[in-house]
């Protein structure tokens, strides 16, 4: 039987394969075997599918014993899950035992393995005639949530002995023959490391809001003139100054606002918990999360200061000025009567209003990098290949290395899992202590080590003047208020002597307050 799938008036693939295993629970007792052949693959739609099939056969004394797979090697690994522990978690949600339960990625001589085939077939073991028995479907539709449920597909269902033993005997066919080597096993698990993390890019120069005129012919030779006679020479004792070529003037210091908060990703987590590749820094994916989260809540402080120092009644006051300075120092033969030096002040305006304007750019000048939008699934598998073989190139020394290149440095068997538990828990530590800054260094040698560390100057003094953020909640929105204080001492509120509390002043004068350190969000020693 010849059948079109979800369609908008029709049966949706995955409830008539549910239909049809309904219909077997009315046969006497029996164990059944359940077969899919698929090329794309998701894999919490198949625990899900196996888990329904395994309700509905345990109605009436019929029972799901195994279940087999076979999917395309390489679209397996890009699910980027171990393979024996995916079979325990379907073992753990169907009480299955895991060794009758197989995931077998086809490797069909470097050709996409496109097949696709469900079936559920009665095991020949309870089986008196010893005749397999059951349903196949030879269709077009992958074991993908659209694949089963939105994506017009075709399938043709067969019920016969015959086909159902053809059917098995091919999976076995293509399992035994076409199975993934371990050879090439490995070389996969290099594509399955790199889709474990996010890359990133790093523009050059940073972020700067500034304007540059270039200088007249003239300028440029009395400059040139001026730094380079005899008697500046013997002044500077150099033989020659660089010759200047252009004025340039920042009257919005963006960068001003880490004076007040720090910066929330410090370079070090950079240079420790990325790897450099061919397509720029690359980051756990956990631990590219926790850096976007700190982007995201480090913006909702950092936007407001930024507003402050550049709101639209300023870069109109500027951009006058900037006008009323480059038509001055043309008609002085100062600067260089040209397009660029002409236009310099309306393109600064476009781009200071477009840099307030657009989160992107924000996020940049926040953390440096430029997160890659790009899902590793999509890379050709070549190219992830070769990342993954240029970093073994570079890291191949544990002991040259900190961090995360440490850790592929040690990675001597290609198919090993890596896990990034550690880097993930010294990266939340790094986060929480540079938000912090100096306040923490002093919950840490009070609250954890024994013999004060030595600080140097970031040790906190009586007096020391701070900026820092309180965190407001207010009927569940999240605010963070600027708190300007005097710094006094730490205290300690709990019997086992914790320091969770901060003593301090908003002016010398003032009577003495208290805040819980949790509920500072950032604090900064001015």
């Amino acid at each position: 039987m010849l059948t079109l799938f979800n369609e908008p008036n029709s049966t949706s693939l995955l409830s008539f394969i549910t239909q049809k295993v309904k219909s077997l629970n009315t046969q006497d007792n029996n164990s059944w075997i359940f077969y899919a052949i698929t090329c794309y693959f998701n894999p919490k739609t198949f625990k899900n599918l196996i888990a329904e099939l395994k309700k509905i056969l345990g109605n009436k004394g019929n029972k799901l014993s195994g279940v087999h797979i076979l999917i395309d090697s390489k679209e397996w690994v890009k699910k980027v899950q171990n393979k024996d522990d995916y079979i325990k978690e379907i073992s753990a949600n169907t009480q299955i035992p895991s060794s009758q339960i197989t995931l077998t990625p086809i490797d069909y001589q470097n050709k996409l393995f496109h097949a696709k085939g469900y079936a559920m077939i009665s095991s020949l073991d309870t089986n008196v005639e010893n005749q397999p028995e059951g349903f196949a479907i030879i269709t077009s539709g992958n074991l993908t949530e659209s694949g089963l449920n939105s994506n017009i597909e075709l399938g043709k269902i067969v019920y016969d002995s015959n086909s159902l033993e053809e059917f098995m005997n091919i999976f076995v066919q293509l399992q035994n023959n076409y199975s993934l080597s371990p050879q090439k096993e490995a070389e996969l698990r290099k594509y399955q490391i790199i889709a474990k993390g996010t890359f990133y890019h790093q523009w050059h120069p940073t972020i700067n809001l500034k304007i540059r005129l270039e200088l007249s012919s003239e300028e440029k030779k009395r400059l040139y003139e001026l730094t380079n006679n005899e008697e500046t020479r013997k002044k500077l004792e150099i033989f020659k100054l660089k010759k200047q070529e252009s004025i340039t003037d920042e009257p919005i210091n963006i960068h001003s606002v880490f004076k007040i908060c720090p910066k929330p990703i410090p370079r070090d987590i950079w240079a420790q918990y990325s790897i450099d590749t061919l397509l720029g820094q690359w980051l756990p994916s956990e631990i590219s999360k926790l850096i976007e989260e700190e982007v995201e809540e480090s913006k909702k402080i950092l936007k407001p200061l930024l507003q402050e120092i550049g709101d639209s009644e300023k870069i109109a006051q500027y951009t006058r000025e900037f006008n009323e300075y480059v038509d001055r120092k043309m008609r002085e033969n100062f600067i260089e009567f040209s397009t660029d030096n002409l236009f310099a002040t309306k393109k600064w305006q476009e781009r200071v209003t477009a840099f307030f304007a657009d989160d992107n750019l924000l996020n940049v000048f926040i953390c440096d990098y430029e997160k890659i939008n790009v899902s590793v699934n999509k890379i050709k598998f070549d190219l992830i290949k070769e990342i993954h073989n240029r970093i073994q190139d570079f890291y191949y020394s544990p002991n040259r290395h900190i961090g995360l290149g440490r850790t592929f440095a040690n990675l001597k068997n290609e198919s090993k899992q890596i896990e990034f538990d550690k880097e993930i828990s010294e990266v939340k530590e790094k986060l929480k202590g540079n938000r912090l800054g100096e306040l923490y260094d002093e919950l840490q040698q009070n609250n954890q080590t024994p013999t004060p560390k030595n600080t140097g100057n970031n040790h906190l003094q009586p007096g020391d003047i701070f900026i820092a953020f309180e965190i407001i909640n207010n009927n569940e929105e999240i605010k963070y208020e600027r708190l300007d204080g005097v710094f006094i001492r730490l205290d300690k509120s709990h019997e086992d002597g914790t320091v969770d509390t901060l003593i301090y002043k908003t002016s010398e004068s003032s009577k003495e307050k208290s805040i819980a350190i949790n509920k500072l969000r950032t604090f900064k020693k001015q």
